[in-house]
């Protein structure tokens, strides 16, 4: 299992990979208490999932796009997930970070 600071440094790649694509509120777990935002782009085929372990405050739209999400550490050593240019702030206890998760959807070709 990585450690808070190592989590961090690992979704910072995934994250600029992705950053300029279109951002979704994916799913809301209540019985595992996850919120995942699912980034997918039409430069490339699969997606991003940002999983948020015990979210304790959302804010931010449905969906929107040239996202530019960030995660980083609070004093308290739970996370904050943001997007400044798209209002999204969310505060959780956990985080992971996972690319090409099901379902999978082919860019469209011009």
């Amino acid at each position: 299992m990585l450690a808070a600071h190592d989590k961090v440094r690992h979704s910072k790649g995934l994250l600029a990979r992705w950053r300029g694509g279109k951002a979704r509120l994916w799913a809301l777990t209540l019985s595992h208490c996850s919120l995942t935002i699912r980034l997918e782009s039409l430069e490339r085929k699969g997606n991003l999932h940002i999983i948020c372990l015990g979210p304790e405050r959302i804010h931010a739209p449905v969906q929107w796009t040239d996202a530019d999400i960030t995660i980083s550490l609070t004093e308290h050593g739970t996370y904050l997930v943001s997007d400044q240019n798209n209002d999204v702030v969310i505060w959780t206890e956990g985080i992971e970070v996972k690319e090409n998760c099901k379902p999978i959807f082919e860019v469209e070709e011009n």
